[in-house]
């Protein structure tokens, strides 16, 4: 079969429109300002050197969702004719991907890696629900059975980092939020996948999500074990009140932590440098909030996350980007960070999700809204005052996607 790339003069004008769309109002807000734009660098080259599939479809139904988000009800139509066309063809390109069982052939993964990404956009800007985690595991199918990048050209390289790159960063940061979670991505070391000190779709380090997925595999385990002693203590009539813990777990604890108040996350030199490094450092920030409210279960009146909680806002109050990288740092100090006496730090944390709002109107900065205003609503009950922040999230809202 020979592939025609996408001819511009086959287009329809709204088709036109809706790609040029994607290209210069959406991506640019998924970036760090002035950073190198994967989604047009791959996706986009992608949908218009081929015929027209899957991947064409899923980026007009990102930007007609959008549009219609925005209050563009003309799109509407337009927004689920994409969608249909766009699961359809991704559903025949996974037939043709695995019919000789396990292995994936030697041509059409590439459409169903891109294709997924960009289903996962659609459902996470559209309502965020865990329909999202479909893709995920449909990408991460993909690249298990593509195995190493290495021997494969340029463009196949930049589609599995940028793959890698999206997947990973939503499981990092949705472990954050949420216990229900699925087997979770690792952080892997490969020269294909770090090409930049600064990952510019997440607005931190390669090193930082992994220390991040570290702190969170860690507390799942110590809570695991807590749960084991609880019922062991039980049974004999006993009652337990504090994790006994070990020395393994006080020594992986602490290197997390030394590592966090060590990492230098220095942004490459050129536009928006300065941004860039205030963003980079409101993550390290949260991540260090993370581990003392997560793991060592301190509130947020408890030293030191007060201190840290007062640098983050600072920072915030100084980034003028309203880019979507920063809602996760935003999520962290809310539900952990801010005490129930800090209006001002609360008005600080609405002004800048409503910045977010007012641009795209994306479903999953509402959803997380809504959690952080329940974790207030929650510790201004006096009840609730002296709850631990993860235990006012743990399994609210299902899935959250932080990215």
């Amino acid at each position: 079969m020979v592939i025609r790339p996408l001819s511009p003069f086959a287009l329809t004008t709204e088709q036109f429109y809706l790609l040029q769309y994607f290209e210069s109002s959406i991506t640019p807000q998924c970036v760090l300002p002035g950073s190198e734009n994967l989604y047009c660098k791959v996706l986009l080259r992608m949908c218009i050197a081929a015929e027209p599939g899957p991947v064409l479809h899923s980026i007009l139904a990102v930007s007609a969702n959008q549009l219609r988000l925005l209050g563009r009800n003309e799109y509407r139509i337009a927004t689920w004719r994409s969608y249909s066309k766009a699961l359809a063809g991704l559903s025949y390109k996974v037939q043709q991907c695995f019919d000789h069982g396990a292995e994936v052939c030697s041509e059409g993964w590439e459409d169903v890696l891109a294709a997924s990404i960009l289903l996962c956009f659609f459902e996470i800007s559209f309502a965020c629900s865990d329909t999202w985690l479909a893709h995920a595991r449909c990408a991460r199918t993909i690249l298990q059975a593509v195995g190493s990048v290495r021997g494969m050209s340029v463009e196949k390289q930049e589609l599995c980092k940028l793959a890698y790159s999206y997947f990973a960063s939503h499981d990092v940061f949705a472990r954050t939020a949420s216990t229900l979670h699925y087997e979770p991505w690792r952080i892997i070391e490969c020269p294909a996948y770090n090409a930049s000190p600064i990952n510019t779709l997440v607005g931190c380090s390669e090193e930082l999500l992994g220390l991040i997925s570290q702190t969170s595999d860690l507390a799942d385990e110590k809570e695991g074990i807590e749960g084991a002693e609880e019922v062991s203590l039980a049974s004999v009539g006993y009652r337990k009140t504090d994790f006994t813990g070990s020395a393994d777990f006080a020594r992986r604890r602490t290197a997390i932590e030394r590592r966090l108040h060590s990492l230098s996350q220095i942004p490459l030199s050129g536009p928006n440098t300065d941004d860039i490094a205030l963003i980079v450092e409101t993550k390290r920030l949260a991540a260090l909030i993370y581990l003392y409210g997560r793991f060592d279960c301190l509130l947020p009146h408890q030293a030191p996350i007060p201190h840290i909680t007062r640098k983050l806002l600072s920072l915030l109050a100084h980034i003028e980007s309203s880019t979507t990288v920063l809602l996760w740092p935003l999520f962290i100090v809310g539900t952990f960070g801010i005490q129930p006496e800090g209006d001002e730090d609360r008005k600080l944390v609405l002004k800048r999700l409503t910045a977010m709002q007012r641009v795209r109107q994306l479903a999953h900065v509402k959803k997380a809204r809504r959690v952080i205003e329940a974790v207030w609503k929650a510790r201004d009950l006096r009840a609730a005052r002296d709850s631990r922040s993860w235990d006012l999230l743990r399994e609210r809202e299902g899935k959250i996607s932080l990215t």
